[in-house]
């Protein structure tokens, strides 16, 4: 399912980290807690602009203004 996401088949983009989406994440993880990487994960997602939000940690606390899915909840499972 990961690498299907991946693709760029399932309307996905892979998008690279920038100066502005670091600085999102460093605030990101003052207000939400977390580790430096899921921080960087939703900061990319909301700097993109991005409807939903994909993990595989079911724990992961909901960024602001993101649905959050994760992938066995993709795959229907």
């Amino acid at each position: 399912t990961f690498f299907r996401l991946l693709s760029g088949d399932q309307g996905t983009r892979v998008v690279p980290i920038s100066r502005p989406v670091l600085i999102e994440a460093a605030r990101v993880r003052a207000a939400h807690g977390g580790k430096l990487p899921d921080a960087i994960h939703a900061a990319t997602a909301l700097h993109y602009k991005c409807d939903g939000f994909v993990t595989n940690d079911r724990h992961l606390k909901r960024p602001i203004a993101l649905d959050v899915l994760t992938l066995g909840e993709l795959a229907g499972t």
